[in-house]
């Protein structure tokens, strides 16, 4: 009897040491604090247990924030949480299925209440209305649920916005190049017409200037047969006579021969 007794003030005081475990499961506290904060970069550690404290704090454990701790952690590596420089998320994907269970859950509802009024009596509508305003509850709380689908669309959403944002920006950079481009193009083809034009400039002053000195060339060479037919004149009218010396009066005549033959020829 001895030893019943304290075994059963040993239980009694493990059981009044320990705190009853009442409260829900972590994940859905996590993320009741999580959505209940509605900040958009995501929740500390510290915010969601101060959150879980201020609504369960009676049926927590004395260890509670390293069990928090641990549970993060686990949910973070299991894809359920997602981890930005010390803030927490509910991941997309569980928010598409939490979305998708409390879907299912109004349906259930919903077939459910057709059901009991399909068989129950007249007389006995009206009592329903009374399990219809106990079941608010759980509707709400599937509305509630339903938040992270709408959570999950904004994302969607940004992520379009910012997907778009930075086409745009493509398109701009891109058509700007091809302004560029175009613009050296045709500066480039300007540059070579102007070098055309004036290679073609210095071709014909080139060719004016051979030109003008053929014609020098050629009244030098004028002038010379000019000074050369008057020569050849004075030596036409030499009166051989007249000259004393007998070799240059050969010389003269000789050469008075050739001048009528050249002329003669012409």
């Amino acid at each position: 009897m001895a030893i019943s007794k304290k075994n059963t003030t040993r239980k009694t005081s493990s059981s009044s040491s320990s705190p009853s475990n009442l409260h829900p499961p972590y994940l859905q506290m996590i993320s009741e604090a999580i959505t209940t904060m509605k900040d958009l970069a995501g929740s500390s550690q510290p915010a969601i247990a101060k959150f879980i404290e201020a609504n369960y704090s009676a049926s927590l454990p004395t260890n509670f924030k390293k069990i928090l701790s641990a549970q993060l952690k686990r949910f973070v590596k299991s894809g359920k949480l997602v981890k930005v420089k010390n803030l927490y998320k509910i991941s997309p994907s569980e928010k598409v299925k939490k979305a998708a269970n409390s879907v299912e859950n109004k349906t259930e509802m919903k077939k459910s209440v057709k059901n009991v009024t399909a068989k129950t009596p007249v007389f006995q509508i009206q009592s329903g209305s009374f399990a219809s305003s106990q079941s608010e509850s759980p509707i709400s709380a599937s509305l509630e649920l339903s938040s992270f689908s709408l959570n999950t669309n904004e994302e969607n959403v940004g992520g379009a916005s910012t997907k778009r944002s930075i086409g745009l920006k493509k398109a701009k950079l891109k058509r700007k190049n091809d302004e560029e481009s175009q613009k050296f193009i045709e500066t480039f083809n300007d540059e070579n017409q102007q070098l055309l034009e004036i290679l073609k400039s210095g071709c014909k002053v080139r060719q004016q200037f051979f030109e003008i000195k053929m014609l020098r060339t050629q009244n030098e060479l004028k002038k010379l047969s000019l000074i050369e037919y008057r020569e050849e004149n004075k030596i036409l009218l030499k009166d051989l006579n007249s000259i004393s010396n007998p070799i240059v009066r050969d010389f003269l005549q000789n050469e008075q021969i050739r001048i009528l033959q050249k002329r003669s020829q012409q």
